[in-house]
């Protein structure tokens, strides 16, 4: 059984934030769940195409997506409510009730 402690999970919102900010909170929650300064986390753009996730999470209400993608060997969860979950991969495994590494 694995053991999810408080530093295994990052849970963030970027609503202060205009909507084409939301890397910084990203890289913040991942800095946070590897527990290492946010200078060494790789660069965001090495996962996902940064320009497409700003397209995507939007202030419309009625636009109710939710973005997930892996960086940093961390699932990372962006909502259009502007909530972000991080977490390890093996845990999201573990959520879906799989621990199949070929997912």
């Amino acid at each position: 059984m694995v053991r999810i402690t408080k530093r295994d999970i990052a849970v963030r919102d970027f609503m202060t934030r205009p909507p084409n900010e939301i890397t910084t909170p990203i890289i913040e929650a991942v800095s946070e769940v590897l527990e290492t300064p946010v200078e060494t986390v790789p660069p965001l753009s090495d996962a996902i195409n940064i320009d497409g996730l700003e397209e995507l999470i939007t202030d419309d209400p009625a636009h109710d997506v939710t973005v997930t993608f892996a960086y940093a060997g961390l699932r990372v969860l962006v909502h259009s409510d502007r909530t972000i979950f991080v977490c390890p991969l093996q845990n999201a495994r573990i959520a879906r009730g799989t621990n199949d590494d070929t997912r």
